[in-house]
């Protein structure tokens, strides 16, 4: 009776840490800044979208649960065409993990630029985590067109300075050309 007793305390026990350990993930993911989306590798080789955190939503200014049960070319159109539906199937199958430093998408109803990394979680499941870099991107577009801006106007005053010097340089020539007649020539008055 003790050792029945003393295994249902243990066993207990581990299923209280177990769901310590649960709430612990679930506040750091719902708590992330990074968007997630949860992925399934199903046995015919479909992706499928399974969950999100808040900060996807927030991101991507739509509520992620709309793409549960779909399949990443479902869910999210824009991304047939590249590489990435088959590179989170590797990760998912393989493990490992994935990054991209930039994934331009627009969909009509999604639309920025995002850094995007994608871990396995378990076999057959990934988390592909994303930031918004967007504001980044178009400050980096337009700093990049002041700098040119700044290196044309440098290059135009550089040129204009170059006249200007040679301009004085005629000046001074002609300067010292008038100084050298009205020496040679005393007594002529120039008006």
């Amino acid at each position: 009776l003790m050792q029945a007793l003393w295994s249902l305390v243990k066993q207990k026990r581990i299923e209280q840490t177990r769901q310590e350990g649960e709430a612990r993930y679930h506040r750091i993911v719902d708590n992330s800044p990074a968007g997630m989306h949860f992925y399934e590798l199903k046995p015919d080789g479909s992706l499928v979208f399974t969950d999100a955190n808040f900060a996807a939503d927030r991101i991507l200014g739509v509520d992620n649960h709309q793409f549960i049960g779909k399949t990443i070319e479902e869910a999210f159109p824009g991304l047939v065409s590249t590489e990435i539906p088959s590179q989170y199937r590797r990760i998912a199958a393989e493990g490992g993990t994935w990054q991209s430093d930039q994934v331009n998408y627009d969909d009509g109803k999604i639309h920025g630029a995002y850094v995007v990394t994608v871990s396995q979680i378990t076999p057959g499941s990934v988390v592909a985590m994303f930031m918004d870099i967007t504001g980044r991107k178009r400050a980096e577009t337009e700093l990049q067109a002041a700098y040119e801006q700044v290196a044309s106007t440098e290059e135009e005053l550089r040129s204009q300075y170059n006249e200007l010097a040679h301009a004085q340089e005629e000046l001074v020539k002609r300067q010292q050309q008038l100084d050298e007649i009205t020496t040679t020539v005393p007594g002529v008055v120039y008006q």
